[in-house]
């Protein structure tokens, strides 16, 4: 076997493969001989089947086998041992008009190779800006609020409030014996909407709310996550939906003090409302800085790329997508 490389110019390159019948013959043989050896075919005893019609049968596509795989381990070790960067795979030249002879003392098989270009870069030219993240002082408030109501008191309350929880039962109104029912559901009076809460604001534990079944939220999926169904079942619902009230609580935020500060960093860790300020504002950011980081690595790559100009092998890439892209529909 022989692989020569004939360079055409500084980004592209082809490979004149030689394989002779004796590269591959030998394992060939070897299988059409175990292929012999267990074949069941009628008329013949296993084991005596004679080797022309193994051959007819098995040669050719084994041939095919044989050579594909050995072009395949030799141009990738010709390539490491030659040290060549390529993009892409080698492309192989097929010439219809000149089909290949199979039986030929000697196998020829072109390949295209895209190079990869040399490529030289002056980072002193590269200028790329970098942000200081700055945390907006009403983020941080609202994470002081939820913590506080994370940490805050359930207090039991005589009627619904624009902030309370309830507890409710939900039914389905419909004359339909299996309409829809749950015994116990947890709703919370600032998730759903507007013209919903107004329906629930100053009822009372025992007392029923009907209110319309698509308009309870806004999003179908906060309906869906509450009853426990399916986006696709809930158009199967009736209309309304009753809801029972069986309790009211109301969440009493923690105040902003040490035992606050113990149960969100433990014991001792923030001594003042300053210092657990700054602490949530160390947190969020290290949160974005992923997102920073990464939006700088692609500014900086985008600018690299910018001031560094290089050429590639257009056509040849064309072609090897266009294969890519035949090859996958093929799949």
């Amino acid at each position: 076997m022989n692989i020569v490389k004939n360079q055409i110019d500084a980004l592209n390159a082809k490979l004149e493969v030689t394989i002779s019948q004796e590269d591959f013959k030998p394992e060939v043989e070897k299988e059409l001989k175990a292929y012999r050896k267990n074949a069941n075919i009628p008329g013949f005893r296993k084991g005596q089947v004679p080797m022309g019609l193994i051959q007819k049968q098995y040669e050719k596509p084994l041939v095919i086998e044989k050579v594909n795989t050995l072009i395949q381990r030799s141009i990738n070790d010709f390539l490491n041992q030659e040290k060549l960067a390529v993009l892409g795979n080698p492309l192989p030249v097929v010439n219809p008009e000149k089909p290949l002879d199979w039986d030929a003392k000697e196998l020829n098989f072109t390949f295209e190779l895209g190079l990869a270009p040399e490529i030289s870069v002056d980072l002193s030219k590269a200028k790329v800006d970098k942000y200081e993240l700055e945390i907006d002082p009403k983020q941080i408030d609202t994470q002081i609020e939820s913590l506080q109501k994370r940490f805050g008191e359930n207090t039991v309350i005589s009627q619904v409030e624009a902030d309370s929880n309830l507890t409710v039962s939900i039914a389905e109104i419909s004359d339909n014996q299996d309409a829809f029912f749950k015994e116990a559901a947890m709703l919370s009076m600032d998730k759903i909407t507007d013209a919903a809460r107004a329906q629930f604001i100053g009822k009372s534990q025992g007392e029923k709310v009907r209110v319309s079944t698509l308009g309870l939220f806004t999003a179908k999926t906060d309906l869906s996550y509450l009853l426990g169904k399916s986006i696709n079942e809930l158009d199967a619902l009736s209309e309304e939906l009753e809801f029972v009230i069986q309790s009211i609580v109301k969440i009493i935020p923690a105040p902003l003090d040490q035992d606050l500060f113990d149960k969100v960093y433990g014991k001792d860790a923030v001594d003042s409302a300053e210092a657990f300020r700054s602490k949530i504002e160390e947190e969020s950011k290290e949160v974005y800085k992923a997102e920073m980081d990464k939006y700088f690595l692609n500014q900086a790559i985008e600018e690299v790329i910018n001031v560094t100009p290089f050429e590639l092998p257009e056509e040849f890439l064309l072609r090897w997508i266009q294969d890519k892209l035949k090859l996958g529909k093929r799949n």
